[in-house]
C-alpha cells in the first residue's frame, strides 16, 4: 500500500509498518516546501505503534502512540548551523551551509532530561558522537541521566578555545600549578 504525505516534514518523515522507538532526539527548526513540522509520523499498517520520548521538537504532523517527557525549547547549542545567503539574498542559488557546534550549553534544558531506558534495537549506545561516556551528570545534581540529543554534555567551563590553549597561558587564572 502506497501512502501519500499531505505535509513533508524537514526533519524527520516516517512512514512505517510495525515499530517506531524514537528517544533522546533533538528535532527542531526544520523547514521543508512544503511545511514546517519537524516530524511527521504515517501509520500504513494496522497496530503499527511509534513511541516518542524524551525528544525536544516543535510541530509534529501525526502522532505518537506512546509519547512522554518530550520537549518544546530551544536545545542551546553552542552555535547553530546556518544557511548564508552569500551576499545575494534573492537568490538561494548560492546559498552555502555553515556548519555550527551542537554540542550543548551548560543550562541547557536537554542535559540531564533523557531516557536511560531506550528499548529495542538501537538502544542507548555506550558512547556519544564524540566518543564520551553515554551517561554523566552534565547538571552537576549527583544524578547521571542521559542527556536528549547525540551528545552527552559533561561539565564545560568555557565555550570559546579558551581552554583548549596551554596549560602555562592560564595556569594562574584556574590555579593550577605550572
Amino acid at each position: 500500500e502506497t501512502v501519500a504525505a499531505t505535509v513533508a516534514s524537514g526533519g524527520l518523515n516516517v512512514f512505517f509498518g510495525a515499530a517506531l522507538h524514537a528517544y533522546n532526539n533533538i528535532i527542531r527548526g526544520n523547514l521543508s516546501a512544503t511545511g514546517t513540522e519537524d516530524i511527521d509520523v504515517v501509520y500504513w499498517t494496522p497496530g503499527a505503534t511509534a513511541d516518542g520520548f524524551n525528544n525536544d521538537y516543535n510541530e509534529m504532523s501525526g502522532s505518537w502512540t506512546l509519547e512522554g517527557q518530550n520537549l518544546n525549547v530551544d536545545p542551546d547549542f553552542v552555535s547553530p548551523g546556518f544557511w548564508h545567503d552569500n551576499g545575494t539574498v534573492g537568490d538561494p542559488a548560492d546559498d552555502y551551509w555553515v556548519p555550527g557546534d551542537y554540542h550543548l550549553r551548560p543550562g541547557s534544558a536537554c542535559i540531564d532530561a533523557g531516557s536511560d531506558a531506550s528499548p529495542g534495537p538501537g538502544a542507548l549506545p555506550p558512547e556519544d558522537f564524540d566518543g564520551d561516556p553515554r551517561v554523566l551528570d552534565g547538571n552537576s545534581d549527583q544524578i547521571a541521566t542521559v542527556d536528549i540529543g547525540a551528545d552527552e554534555e559533561a561539565t564545560v567551563i568555557f565555550y570559546d578555545g579558551f581552554e583548549s590553549g596551554s596549560a602555562s597561558a592560564w595556569s594562574i587564572t584556574v590555579g593550577a600549578a605550572p
